[in-house]
């Protein structure tokens, strides 16, 4: 059998030619696909992917439905034989009936069945009499806000959602009050006017990665990026996590770049203003080192190629004072890893806000921004300030692992011959500039 099948092969190979040989090929890969149980074709037509069934799970787990009602023994033993997920595109579909996503709870003909009846767009949940929400007076018969439940999120959803009916006959996925509406989102729509998207409405969305785009009002950030609204604003109101200052929490969540909306402008307002104010000191810092011309700005390889400002804003750490909330310079991001994994901010302070006033921490002209200080530990000038509290010079920057340990007693005598506090406390010899 296996000589006769590779004396085919090599027949067919030699009748046609290659186009006519690629053409074959695929119609025979395609026929044994639609023929044979054994492999599944993805139903995003983005993507294509053909994925080979492993055998049914045996996994009898307790799950929750639509509703956070318990699966049934049929439902579960529907999910394990037909639920699966593409690990190219993230779609997950039912291999029997192909609707995307999976019908979770239910099996094909129930799903068939439950979709004469009515639910509510953003829980899923089947409506009746009771737990119908009321229709908002000035907006009664207006089919884009209606089907939603009495829970206080959906609720709240609708109150956010864009009024507006597509062409398609579809409400409208966006948010009240925008100009141009958001592309259709729900999968199965096949109307002429429906405009493709980076992502299907059946996806999860990309900050929350908890419920579909689909389940709650969205926006399409400049960049074409699709996401819940409400996610957009919480994401830039968490900002950044830990001590220092970073602005990845203005970033979109899929590309990186910048998040921009309209609808976000009131609270990207702040984060804006704070993002120019450490990027304006972190480009000073890069100029005070010398490094403006670093051969990281002028590797074509580099991440930082022809970008100063996002070479200055890695390498520098800002950190939020805790009196004024205003950003001071807290040390190069190097020595990050060396400072303590935990931080009270109450011990985050500028030195405008040092309530010691040792020294000379305050320029008449240039303020605190550039304020020199001597080592906390030694009487050498401070090349190193680190972990928002600590100033080194190189040699006792070399020991910072070891030197804040030692006892008051045993570090070394003044050399210097200027008036300053005992070895172990911060002290400013004066402005920089």
């Amino acid at each position: 059998h296996t000589h006769t099948h590779t004396h085919k092969h090599t027949n067919t190979q030699t009748i046609l030619n290659p186009s006519e040989l690629d053409q074959y090929l695929r119609v025979s890969v395609e026929e044994l696909i639609n023929t044979n149980n054994t492999f599944i074709r993805c139903p995003n037509t983005q993507c294509n992917n053909v994925i080979e069934r492993a055998g049914a799970s045996s996994d009898i787990s307790d799950s929750a439905g639509a509703g956070n009602v318990p699966l049934t023994k049929e439902a579960i033993e529907h999910r394990n034989e037909y639920r699966f997920r593409c690990r190219e595109c993230s779609t997950e579909f039912c291999a029997s009936c192909r609707i995307v996503p999976y019908h979770l709870g239910k099996t094909c003909l129930q799903h068939e069945d439950d979709k004469k009846q009515k639910h509510c767009r953003y829980c899923a949940v089947q409506l009746n009499a009771k737990n119908t929400a009321p229709a908002i007076p000035a907006s009664a018969n207006n089919p884009a806000l209606a089907n939603v439940c009495v829970s206080a999120e959906c609720v709240e959803r609708r109150n956010t959602a864009c009024e507006k009916m597509l062409p398609c006959g579809h409400p409208c996925g966006g948010i009240r009050g925008e100009i141009e509406c958001l592309p259709c989102l729900l999968d199965d729509c096949n109307h002429d006017s429906k405009q493709k998207t980076m992502q299907l409405g059946s996806e999860y969305c990309g900050i929350c990665y908890v419920e579909s785009l689909t389940d709650a009002p969205c926006i399409m950030l400049k960049c074409g990026h699709i996401f819940h609204y409400h996610c957009c604003r919480l994401k830039i109101s968490n900002e950044w996590s830990g001590s220092r200052i970073t602005f990845g929490f203005m970033d979109c969540a899929l590309c990186k770049k910048q998040m921009a909306h309209d609808s976000l402008a009131d609270v990207l307002a702040k984060p804006l203003m704070l993002y120019n104010d450490v990027k304006e000191k972190s480009l000073v810092r890069l100029k005070l080192a010398n490094a403006e011309n670093s051969d990281v700005i002028k590797d074509s390889t580099n991440p930082f190629y022809n970008d100063p400002a996002g070479y200055a804003l890695y390498r520098f750490c800002f950190y939020p004072c805790y009196k004024c909330k205003k950003p001071y310079f807290g040390g190069e991001k190097q020595c990050e890893g060396g400072g303590p994994k935990e931080f009270n901010a109450h011990e985050l302070v500028c030195t405008g806000c040092c309530d010691s006033g040792l020294g000379k921490s305050k320029c008449d002209k240039h303020g605190t921004d550039y304020i020199q200080y001597k080592c906390r530990y030694c009487c050498n000038t401070a090349m190193w300030f680190c972990f928002g509290t600590t100033h080194f010079c190189e040699p006792c920057h070399q020991k910072a692992g070891e030197i804040p340990r030692l006892p008051r007693h045993q570090l070394p005598a003044c050399t210097c011959g200027i008036p300053h506090p005992p070895q172990g406390d911060e002290f400013a010899l004066g402005c920089a500039q």
